[in-house]
């Protein structure tokens, strides 16, 4: 290779790692950014549960969200105080297949009859799998626990509300007389308001 072709070579290698390096540099901006956002939502979301917590039980005493409520129709003496926009409605599914089966084998004996032997269809196996439901808003209000989705509004008034238990994103309400719980998937910092302010409304209902 002659100078010249050296020199174009160098030339590529070094537009190549560039480019390597400014990707590089743009992803770990991207993560420290991400990082940062994340952390100033758990400290709103701390500041928000100290809040509550300032409150000693007294709902009035929490901001009113009563006028970003939509979607659902508030009683006259009702008032939103936590709420939580783009919120999944999430279940629990089953699926079943079968494994280990055999198709067999299929003889010819005659003209247009077949002969089938040896099939057989397995044995289930049966797993588990998170379905969303729904996506809409979650309102935490002075009377209830309100899902309003796109396809479906549950409500559990707060005298039913019977735990409230809280896995990373997700929060599951217990309530009486229902046989599932109501299964919320919303975002991290999030989760722990919710949470907390069903809490609030659950112990507030049972003092009256």
């Amino acid at each position: 290779m002659d100078a010249s072709g050296l020199v174009i070579l160098a030339v590529l290698i070094g537009i190549f790692v560039f480019f390597i390096v400014l990707g590089y540099r743009a992803k770990v901006k991207a993560q420290q950014e991400k990082q940062a956002m994340l952390a100033k939502q758990m400290e709103e979301a701390q500041q928000a549960i100290e809040r509550m917590e300032a409150t000693n039980g007294d709902l009035s005493k929490l901001p009113d969200l009563t006028e970003q409520v939509q979607g659902l129709i508030l009683h006259a003496d009702e008032r939103c105080f936590a709420m939580c926009r783009g919120a999944q409605h999430v279940v629990e599914a089953h699926r079943t297949k079968y494994v280990g089966g055999s198709q067999g084998v299929s003889f010819r004996i005659a003209k247009g009859v077949r002969y089938h032997i040896g099939g057989f269809s397995g044995h289930p196996v049966t797993t588990d799998y998170e379905k969303v439901q729904d996506t809409g808003d979650l309102y935490v209000t002075t009377q209830r626990v309100v899902f309003a989705g796109g396809r479906e509004v549950t409500s559990i008034i707060a005298k039913k509300v019977a735990d409230i238990r809280i896995d990373g994103d997700h929060i599951w309400v217990l309530a009486e007389n229902r046989k599932t719980p109501l299964g919320l998937k919303l975002t991290a910092p999030v989760a722990p308001v919710i949470a907390y302010a069903i809490r609030l409304l659950a112990e507030n209902s049972q003092a009256k």
